[in-house]
This record gives C-alpha cells, sequence and structure tokens, in this order.
C-alpha cells in the first residue's frame, strides 16, 4: 500500500493529538482537590523531602466525616463534672487499673526511675484514654484528621499539622495509613496520643531495639506517657491537688480564672482555704483554687503544677481532675488487696 504525502500529514496530526490527549499533563493542580488541600500537599511534599504524588494520593483518600465535626462540636468534656466523673471513676477502671499495674510492675517502677512520675498516674491516663488498652478507636484515623484539617476552619491549623505529623510517622513506621483506627480526633493507640506526640514522645519499654509500638505493646505505651509528663513540667513526689473542705464560707471571688498556680498555700490558709492535705505541705507550694461544682453546692480544689502537666495531655480541668480522683481510687484499691 502507497501512501501521499497529505495522507501522511494527516495520519501525523491524528497520532499527535492521540499521544496529547494520552499523556499527562504535567504541572496543572487536581481539580478535584481544594486550594487548601494542594497548598497542603505542597508544603507536606517540601517540608519532609515526600514525593508530591505521593502526598496526594494520601490527601485524595480522605473522605469526609461529618459525625466528626458533630463530635468535635459536642466533645465529652464539656459534660458537667458529675455526669464526666461518673463515666470514668468506676469500678471496673478501679480494679482494671490496679491489675494493670501487677502486669506492667517493672515498667511502672522504670518509669518512675527514669521520669520520676508515679505509676497511679501513668495507669490513670491510661485507663481514662482507652480503658487500659480496651478502647482505642473506631474511627478512620486518616479521615478523622483530614475533616477536621479541611472542613473544621477553629482548629484547622493544628490538626493540619497533626495531619501532617500522621503522614511522617506511618511512612516512618510503615503502618497502614489509609486504614488505621483511632479516635474522632485522630488520637492513637493505647495512650491515645495524637501523631505529634506520638512522634516527639514514644520511647522504647522493654525492647530497646524494635521500632515503639504504641498500638499493642504496653511497655512502650507506659514509658512514653511517662515522658510525655516530665516533659510537660511533671515535679517528682510533688502534690496534684488537694480537696477543701472547710466550714468557713469561701469566697468565690478566690476561684482562679484558670489551672495556673497563682498563689502560695500560706496565703490561701490566711483565706480560709486550707485542709488537712495542704497542711502537710511546704506552704511555699504555689497553687490555684478551682471549683469542679457550682455556685450553690461549690466544690473546692487547690490544684498544683503536676495538675496542670495533667492538663497537656488534654486541657480540660475534667479530665485532669478525673485522671487525679481515678489515680487515687486505684492507690486505695491497690493498698488494700
Amino acid at each position: 500500500m502507497t501512501y501521499n504525502r497529505a495522507t501522511l500529514q494527516k495520519t501525523s496530526r491524528i497520532i499527535a493529538l492521540i499521544t496529547a490527549i494520552s499523556l499527562p499533563v504535567i504541572g496543572v493542580a487536581n481539580q478535584s482537590l481544594t486550594a487548601n488541600e494542594q497548598t497542603f500537599i505542597q508544603t507536606v511534599s517540601k517540608q519532609y523531602k515526600i514525593p508530591q504524588a505521593q502526598v496526594t494520593d494520601i490527601v485524595e483518600h480522605i473522605h469526609y466525616n461529618p459525625d466528626i465535626i458533630k463530635k468535635m462540636t459536642t466533645p465529652y468534656e464539656g459534660l458537667s463534672w458529675q455526669k464526666y466523673r461518673a463515666h470514668f471513676i468506676t469500678t471496673p477502671r478501679i480494679h482494671g487499673g490496679h491489675f494493670y499495674q501487677t502486669q506492667h510492675a517493672n515498667t511502672f517502677q522504670q518509669a518512675y526511675q527514669q521520669f520520676g512520675v508515679d505509676q497511679n498516674t501513668i495507669t490513670a491516663i491510661i485507663g481514662v484514654e482507652s480503658f487500659y488498652g480496651k478502647h482505642t478507636g473506631s474511627y478512620n484515623v486518616l479521615d478523622a484528621l483530614g475533616t477536621l484539617a479541611f472542613h473544621y476552619p477553629p482548629r484547622a491549623k493544628f490538626f493540619q499539622k497533626e495531619l501532617q505529623q500522621y503522614i511522617v510517622l506511618s511512612l516512618k513506621n510503615d503502618l497502614p495509613i489509609t486504614t488505621l483506627k483511632g479516635s474522632y480526633a485522630g488520637a492513637l493507640g493505647i495512650p491515645q496520643f495524637m501523631p505529634s506526640s506520638y512522634n516527639h514522645y514514644a520511647v522504647p519499654g522493654k525492647s530497646q531495639q524494635a521500632p515503639v509500638n504504641l498500638f499493642t505493646d504496653h511497655d512502650d505505651a507506659i514509658m512514653s506517657v511517662g515522658n510525655f509528663l516530665k516533659d510537660a513540667g511533671w515535679q517528682r513526689n510533688q502534690p496534684v491537688a488537694c480537696s477543701i473542705t472547710s466550714d468557713k464560707t469561701i469566697s468565690p471571688t478566690l476561684v482562679s480564672k484558670n489551672t495556673k498556680p497563682q498563689h502560695t498555700l500560706a496565703w490561701y490558709a490566711q483565706r480560709q482555704v486550707s485542709s488537712a492535705c495542704t497542711q502537710s505541705l511546704n506552704p511555699n507550694t504555689m497553687a490555684a483554687l478551682v471549683n469542679m461544682g457550682n455556685t450553690a453546692t461549690p466544690d473546692y480544689w487547690l490544684v498544683f503544677k503536676n495538675f496542670n502537666a495533667i492538663m497537656r495531655y488534654n486541657p480540660r480541668i475534667n479530665y485532669a481532675m478525673a485522671v487525679f480522683q481515678l489515680s487515687q481510687a486505684i492507690n486505695v484499691d491497690r493498698q488494700h488487696g
């Protein structure tokens, strides 16, 4: 078969057109992604030296979950202290904490020696966070972090950073990034660490060789919680909180606006704010007065620096008080066998 010049030119144009259509267009953004998502991809790729195509593929796997937004706007910590306390200070959690300490006694001793954090506090945090590893979350972590990073403006900046950290964590540890389960806020494993905390505070327990595993290794989890609290300002052998029961009327004006220690125990004692607990402490110890009740039925507590260290884990006063009271209950349960 022979071809004339016109036929060959026409065929060449057709081939060129087909080739142009079939080849990917380099440099053109994926139109299905928002501007925020595209910026995020470029930032992560540049900052962590991850191929842009790989980050894009991860972001494209995010599925928006409206239930996560609902959970975020109605947090459990928003309940009254009485309801919140009733959920966490329970017989199963108390007995479970005692048993947990028995199972991991050597690791708790190691954590105390290395970080100065007592076993009751670490146990209580793990008890509140995941019921000692039994409840680590049922939400898709990528969906949770992606939903909050790109669809929850009040905290978008925070969750975009956590999504970055999750990508780094998953690639570094070869985790199943698109299927891993956690909390509705993207918290992970036995201690429910956010990805940034996992990357910064996860340390090994008994096994110094294997990668730190906060999903199933309780020794790693215990040591990592201790490491976190030490960095948060935990003070070895210092108090967390003291209940204040007084026959004298305490002025509501003495209640602190936050939990940051503001005055000495001596200062509070001069204003009839004291108890057997506070009287056993150095009068120069700094504290803040909080009311866990209300004006009609107050429930006054003096809280110290270690209370604020717990709040670094979760910045809600209900959370920190639940951890403290659970730790006390576990201690009593252990002492009574």
